[in-house]
């Protein structure tokens, strides 16, 4: 029995190879050193089938990567390719290449740096030949909807961001001006009415931004990933927006 499954494998591989499918990867652990030399380290999540494209996590404050992974599987199974990172100072985050980077040690000046992890992540794809071309949308919450923000107004081959219960301004990384440059490409604003300084300060983005602004408000829900738990049709709002606007590139 046991060699026989192996040759089902076998042959499942080697149609799938002719086929131009991907096969499904389990989690696998990845790191990457930013231009400013800090070890990011990241779950990436891989498309069985032909991806739709790819998506970056990005945690709040004071959490990690894992928070992510029941939405990454998710995500996963409508054939998006996923990457979720730990911020510096978060996680498995703490080491630069010449000292530790701890989360009590975080200034504002690391905050405003976290878009080079961002960046980080989007060369560690770009480098990899499967994923070059593919189109990348990103997801943040909280603090990592403000750090999204920043980086995709850095970035125009960004197509389109999520934001989870952003902030005007989270330890320095701002919003506002930030929104205006974005222009008229697609941004998702999501947060909770009862999560008041998120709310207040989405309602002020949607204002400001461009066209391609969407704004969804639920009456209640709490702060950031939180939502996830609080909110049935939560997941796949996300997922359903990425579909939409990453396959439109």
């Amino acid at each position: 029995m046991t060699v026989q499954m192996k040759s089902v494998n076998y042959l499942f591989v080697v149609f799938a190879m002719f086929c131009g499918l991907r096969l499904a990867a389990a989690q696998d652990t990845i790191t990457f050193v930013t231009t400013d030399s800090i070890i990011v380290h990241g779950d990436f999540y891989a498309s069985a089938a032909a991806s739709n494209g790819i998506l970056i996590l990005l945690h709040m404050n004071h959490s990690n990567r894992s928070v992510w992974k029941s939405f990454a599987e998710k995500a996963v199974s409508q054939n998006f390719d996923v990457l979720a990172l730990d911020f510096r100072g978060h996680g498995e985050s703490t080491q630069a290449q010449s000292r530790e980077i701890t989360f009590e040690s975080l200034t504002n000046d690391d905050y405003a740096k976290m878009i080079n992890d961002v960046d980080g992540a989007v060369r560690w794809l770009r480098s990899d030949p499967e994923l070059a071309n593919l189109p990348i949308g990103i997801i943040g919450a909280s603090i990592g909807a403000n750090v999204a923000l920043s980086y995709a107004v850095s970035d125009e081959s960004i197509p389109a961001i999520v934001m989870i219960s952003p902030g005007e301004d989270y330890r320095g990384v701002q919003t506002l001006p930030a929104i205006k440059l974005l222009e008229n490409r697609p941004c998702l604003i999501i947060s909770a009415e009862d999560d008041n300084y998120s709310s207040v300060s989405s309602r002020k983005l949607a204002v400001a931004g461009g066209e391609g602004i969407t704004l969804f408000q639920y009456e209640a829900g709490g702060h950031g990933t939180l939502l996830f738990e609080a909110q049935v049709d939560f997941s796949d709002r996300l997922i359903q927006y990425m579909l939409t606007h990453l396959k439109q590139n």
